[in-house]
């Protein structure tokens, strides 16, 4: 939370209020937190990253 995301707790209405604010109150932590998660999801989730756990994954079921 306020790294490379705003989260808030699910369900509570209060929490994703105080996210929405933090997230619009200071532009440069907003800008910092929105790079920060961009890196995050390349990361974590790029069609290079997926592809090789997908190959990875079938690869090893080829060897069972």
């Amino acid at each position: 939370d306020n790294f490379n995301a705003f989260m808030a707790e699910p369900g509570n209405i209060s929490s994703f209020a105080d996210a929405i604010r933090r997230s619009l109150g200071d532009d440069e932590n907003s800008a910092k937190v929105g790079l920060n998660g961009r890196k995050t999801a390349w990361e974590n989730f790029s069609h290079i990253v997926q592809g090789k756990m997908l190959y990875d994954f079938l690869l090893d079921k080829t060897k069972n």
